[in-house]
This record gives structure tokens, C-alpha cells and sequence, in this order.
């Protein structure tokens, strides 16, 4: 029985990737950072780690259906603030967990490779605050890496994109906990196309994907 893993999602391209990246970065630069406290030399950037739990999502593959078990889930990110309320978020998150692959045509379930999911993500976040306690949304987008540990499977990266909600509550000027939970969407693209007519020419790209979603909680601190 052969598993096509490699056929089943095309590579996302990671020259391009880091373009937008260094670009998003440059053409936010002149955003201008709001000092929290100066006299304790606070600025608001803040280190942000978090543990939790993750739902593994399941997609179709050749030989079957793939799930991705539910397992615990660990965060790590960097927040910089800009205007407005929004800071830009730099974020990477591990889970740890096994593929199950159930073949077509049967009932037969299988445990078939030990798994880490990987998101390295950019994006925004926007907070409301209520004294003490932040409310705020989140969204950011990247790349996310399924690694297979059995050596007969090789990695599959993809687009993806994340949606978030959650809380700030601080505990003093530094420190403070953070609650979210995140809807998590890598994305396969199908196919592309270009066309031409009379009307002039138009471009296309379909894509489908599956969900994952995690619920996380942990500490952040200012610097």
C-alpha cells in the first residue's frame, strides 16, 4: 500500500515567503512604537509564550482518509506595537501528535507515522482595551509544515492562514497572562489559470483546505 503524501499539497515557495515577510517589515518600520511606561524603560514589545491543545483536522489523501489526532500544543511569539492599538505578531507553534490513515472501501484505521505540525505565521493584532483586561482579535498568515517522522514519508508545506480571538490580562506594567483560541486553515491549491477574450484577460487560483483549531493559554512579558 502506497500513501502519496507528496502529491496530495504542493510546496509553498519560501524565496517568495521571505520577500513578503522582509517587505511587510520594511513598510511597517515608520510605524511609530507607544511607550507604556518610560520611566521603567517599557516600551510594549512583548515575548509571549503559551501551551494548550490542538484538534487535528482530517483531508483526503490517495489511499484514504488522513486524520491528524488531537494532542497539546505549545506557542512561542514576538508582538511588536505600531498605532492604532494593532501590534504585528511573529509566531511559530509545534504540535506533536500521529497521522491515522482510514482506507477507502473499508473500516480499516491505522496508526501510520508519528507527526509534528509546524505554523510559522505574521500578522495583526488588534486590542480593545478594558483597563486591565484586553479583549482583541488576531489574523495572521504563513506557512505550515507537516513532518512525518517514518522515513517512507517525506515533509508537506503549505499555505495557511489563521484567525484568533482571545485576552490580555495584565498583572503590572510587565507581565501579564494571555488566552486565545485560534481557527487554523492550511490550504492546498488545486489548480491555476489564466485566461484570454475579447473582455480582456482574468486570473484564477482555487484552493481547498482543512480545519484545525487549538485553545491555548500562558504568560507574556514587556520589554
Amino acid at each position: 500500500m502506497g500513501l502519496h503524501l507528496t502529491n496530495r499539497v504542493k510546496g509553498i515557495n519560501f524565496v517568495n515567503l521571505a520577500l513578503f515577510i522582509a517587505l511587510f517589515m520594511v513598510s511597517t518600520s515608520n510605524a511609530q512604537l507607544q511607550p507604556i511606561n518610560k520611566e521603567k524603560n517599557v516600551r510594549g514589545i512583548e515575548l509571549i509564550g503559551m501551551y494548550g491543545y490542538q484538534f487535528g483536522g482530517s483531508l483526503n489523501a490517495y489511499d484514504g482518509k488522513l486524520t491528524i489526532n488531537d494532542s497539546d500544543n505549545m506557542m512561542f511569539a514576538l508582538d511588536i506595537p505600531m498605532r492604532y492599538g494593532m501590534m504585528v505578531e511573529l509566531s511559530y507553534s509545534r504540535q506533536n501528535t500521529y497521522l491515522k490513515l482510514k482506507e477507502y472501501g473499508t473500516n480499516i484505521t491505522e496508526n501510520i507515522s508519528d507527526l509534528a505540525v509546524e505554523y510559522y505565521q505574521i500578522g495583526a493584532i488588534k486590542g480593545l482595551p478594558k483597563g486591565k483586561v484586553v479583549p482583541f482579535g488576531q489574523f495572521s498568515l504563513g506557512a505550515t509544515r507537516f513532518h512525518p517522522t517514518a522515513s517512507n514519508y517525506s515533509d508537506l508545506w503549505t499555505f495557511s492562514v489563521t484567525l484568533g480571538l482571545g485576552a490580555k490580562i495584565h498583572i503590572n506594567e510587565r507581565f501579564g497572562l494571555r488566552l486565545q483560541a485560534n481557527m487554523l486553515i492550511p490550504m492546498r491549491f488545486s489548480g491555476v489559470g489564466f485566461w484570454f477574450g475579447t473582455g480582456g484577460a482574468s486570473a484564477g487560483i482555487t484552493a481547498d483546505g482543512f480545519l484545525q483549531g487549538n485553545i491555548m493559554g500562558g504568560l507574556f512579558i514587556k520589554i
